[in-house]
């Protein structure tokens, strides 16, 4: 269980759908939102750490899982363009200030993948099991 859930959320192999992308996208954004909510919620209503010292708490935590949160949204697109049939290369398109995070969500969100089996794995497209796209 836990060997495919890391495979489903930290590997780079196989490709998903627009479906899955989204679904993974938006899940990660929202739990790390809701994470950050949580913490701020806890750091100002705990007696001790309403002085303040609740930010030294949780940076060290904030920070392991800012590198999670940001491994998971790397894979999730680099899954993505290798349906796209698309080298990882093409993440750079988000260095390009303000308008590259933006056309790279617009791509990644709304073209359809290639049809059929690629260089990177199987169409996920009508596969039931995700799990088997991944290539763990």
């Amino acid at each position: 269980m836990v060997h495919r859930l890391a495979g489903l959320l930290f590997s780079f192999r196989g490709r998903i759908a627009r479906d899955q992308f989204w679904a993974r996208f938006l899940g990660t954004v929202g739990t790390f939102v809701l994470a950050i909510l949580v913490a701020n919620g806890v750091g100002e209503q705990h007696p001790y750490l309403k002085e303040g010292n609740w930010k030294m708490l949780f940076v060290p935590i904030g920070i392991v899982a800012w590198l999670a949160f940001f491994w998971i949204l790397l894979t999730i697109h680099v899954r993505r363009l290798h349906d796209l049939d698309c080298g990882a290369i093409f993440l750079l398109i988000h260095l390009v200030p303000i308008i590259g995070p933006i056309v790279a969500l617009i791509v990644l969100g709304s073209v359809k993948g290639t049809s059929g089996p690629n260089r990177y794995g199987p169409d996920p497209v009508g596969s039931t099991n995700a799990v088997a796209n991944a290539e763990v």
